[in-house]
C-alpha cells in the first residue's frame, strides 16, 4: 500500500469512529441517519472502514451496549437506559483495540531500527567517525556506515545530526526518498504522515529527491518540506533554535499543520492520542511544553474551538464535537 493510500485509508476510519460516536449519541435523529448514509455511499473505502469499525466495536463486550447490524447500513442503537459512563467506557475500549490492530507495521519498523526510541524519550549516540546524532521521541534510524558514504536512514520521527566534516565521504540522512547531505553541519530531519522536513541550524545542507529531480541547497535557520512523492515542496525561514526544540524540552512550531502538532505531542503522551475528523484547515504556532503534553495539546486546540475528551488515563479523542 503507498503512503497516500495508508493515509487516505486512515482518514476513513477516523470518519468511521467519529460517525459512531454521533450515532450512538443521538440515534433517534434522522438528519444525522441521513448524513450518515451519504458518507457511507460517497465512496467504497467508506463502508470498508465502517464494516471495520462496527467488527472492532464487537470484541468490547459487556462492557457498553453492543450495536445490531440492521438489513440496511445503518447500526441500531438501543434507545432505552443508555448510560453515558458505559458509552464513553465502550468507546474508549473500542478505539484501543481499533489502534492496537492498525499500529502492528509501526512495531516492525521499531524492530528494524539500530537506535530506537519510546514514548516521551530521547536518546543520543557518537557515530564512529565522531558524529553524534540525537533522536526525537517515538524515532528509529539504521546506521549504515562504509568506506565510501556515512548514511543514516530515518524510519520514523526525527533525528538532529551534528556532523564531523569528512569530504571524502559524505555524511546523509534518508527519509523515505528524501536525502539531505552536508560535510560538517547541525541539521534536522522529521519524517511525517505526508512527506518529510529538513531544518538546518547551521552550515549548509543539500536536499535531493531522485524520482522528482528535485536539489535544493539550505542555509542556517532555513527549512525544507517534501511531499513524499516529492511533488510539492515548501521553504521558509525559522530561528536556529527552533531547530530540533525538542531537545530542550519543548516544541516550538510557526504556522505548522495542527495534525503534524498533535502527532508530535502524541510521541510525548504516555497512551494514545485519538482525531476524530480532518483537521487539514487548522495551522498552529507557539511552543508548548513536551512534560506535559496534554496540556499543550488543550492549548495547541483552543484557538480552533476543538474539544479534548480523556476517555481514560491511556486514551484522548479530539473532535469538533
Amino acid at each position: 500500500m503507498s503512503t497516500f493510500e495508508s493515509e487516505k485509508t486512515d482518514n476513513c476510519r477516523e470518519s468511521a469512529m467519529n460517525w459512531l460516536i454521533r450515532l450512538r449519541e443521538e440515534p433517534e435523529s434522522a438528519e444525522r441517519a441521513e448524513a450518515f448514509e451519504i458518507w457511507l455511499s460517497e465512496h467504497p473505502d467508506n463502508r470498508a472502514a465502517w464494516a471495520e469499525v462496527q467488527e472492532v466495536w464487537s470484541l468490547v463486550g459487556e462492557v457498553g451496549e453492543r450495536p445490531n447490524t440492521t438489513a440496511g447500513n445503518v447500526t441500531e442503537f438501543p434507545r432505552k437506559n443508555r448510560r453515558p459512563g458505559r458509552l464513553i467506557a465502550g468507546l474508549a475500549i473500542a478505539a484501543s483495540v481499533f489502534l492496537a490492530v492498525f499500529t502492528l507495521p509501526d512495531l516492525l519498523v521499531r524492530f528494524d531500527g539500530d537506535i530506537v526510541t519510546g514514548t516521551g524519550e530521547t536518546a543520543q549516540a557518537t557515530l564512529p567517525d565522531g558524529s553524534t546524532i540525537h533522536l526525537a521521541a517515538q524515532s528509529a534510524v539504521k546506521v549504515d556506515y562504509s568506506n565510501e558514504n556515512r548514511r543514516i536512514r530515518l524510519l520514523k520521527g526525527a533525528v538532529f545530526a551534528e556532523v564531523e566534516p569528512d569530504p571524502a565521504r559524505p555524511f546523509s540522512i534518508l527519509s523515505d526518498k528524501v536525502e539531505s547531505t552536508a560535510l560538517g553541519t547541525a541539521y534536522e530531519v522529521r519524517r511525517e504522515t505526508a512527506g518529510s522536513t529538513v531544518a538546518v541550524e547551521h552550515g549548509i545542507v543539500g536536499v535531493s529527491f531522485a524520482d522528482a529531480g528535485l536539489r535544493h541547497k539550505l542555509h542556517a535557520a532555513q527549512w525544507l518540506r517534501v511531499t513524499q512523492d516529492g511533488g510539492r515542496t515548501v521553504k521558509g525561514v525559522t530561528t536556529t533554535g527552533a531547530v530540533a526544540s525538542w531537545r530542550k524540552g519543548r516544541l516550538s512550531v510557526d504556522d505548522r499543520p495542527l495534525k503534524d502538532v498533535i502527532d508530535q505531542l502524541d510521541d510525548y503522551f504516555d497512551g494514545t492520542v485519538m482525531t476524530l475528523g480532518s483537521f487539514d484547515d487548522y495551522r498552529v504556532t507557539g511552543v508548548y511544553n513536551l512534560e506535559s503534553p496534554e496540556s499543550a495539546l488543550r492549548a495547541a486546540l483552543y484557538p480552533h474551538g476543538l474539544k479534548l475528551r480523556k476517555l481514560s488515563p491511556w486514551l484522548l479523542v479530539i473532535s469538533s464535537l
